[in-house]
């Protein structure tokens, strides 16, 4: 579906397009966590197929570095897949970029990557009814991979104390882990450790006495 002019555009094709957006929302519902990268590519190639663009690309945002890295990505047939490398002009360049369209990913307006669409066979004009739309998309997208963009996992309780946990388990689930091939997110004791159950009940107590407020 090629969007035109807001004066030119159809009932048909807003239709399309709002369906386009449910279908991507209802998408990435109760997804397993191991087919959730099968299922942004197969958003990103809907979204190549219902634009009628020949890349829609998908960037983590990685406030250490400041900078963004491409993720995932779909392309039509006969184009190569973007890599997963440092998503700026040189890499567009190099990728034969003709037109480029990008949105910024937010969560309560903190960027977490970015939603690009772009033409490579041929320049593009992107219609003005259009960037509104890959704006909305793009919330699709955010609020989906802020589901799954861990900064680390917190052990408390008594299942903190098992060294299984920090020898052996983060190996297993770093392929696992979403976004950038390797990246690794740490597994981090409770300051309070096995304690903190029994302290979170004695301050219940303490609360429901009246003996201490919060």
């Amino acid at each position: 579906m090629t969007i035109p002019s807001a004066s030119g555009e159809t009932l048909r094709q807003r239709v399309r397009f709002e369906r386009l957006v449910t279908e991507l929302s209802a998408g990435f519902i109760n997804v397993p966590t191991a087919a959730f990268d099968r299922t942004i590519l197969r958003a990103l190639r809907h979204i190549v197929e219902g634009l009628g663009v020949d890349r829609s690309t998908l960037t983590q945002y990685f406030p250490e570095s400041g900078e963004f890295i491409f993720t995932h990505c779909w392309v039509v047939d006969g184009l190569p897949p973007t890599p997963k490398a440092l998503a700026d002009r040189q890499t567009f360049a190099e990728l034969a970029t003709q037109s480029l369209l990008s949105v910024p990913l937010a969560v309560g307006g903190t960027v977490v990557g970015a939603l690009s669409l772009g033409a490579v066979n041929t320049q593009q004009r992107w219609p003005n009814a259009l960037i509104p739309r890959v704006w909305l998309l793009g919330e699709v997208f955010a609020n989906a991979v802020n589901t799954l963009d861990l900064e680390a996992i917190i052990l408390g309780g008594g299942v903190s104390n098992i060294p299984l946990w920090y020898d052996h388990v983060p190996a297993i689930m770093t392929p696992c882990i979403f976004g950038i091939p390797n990246r690794r997110v740490p597994i981090i004791r409770a300051t309070l450790g096995d304690s903190a159950g029994v302290l979170g009940a004695a301050f219940l107590a303490l609360r429901e006495m009246k003996l201490m407020e919060f």
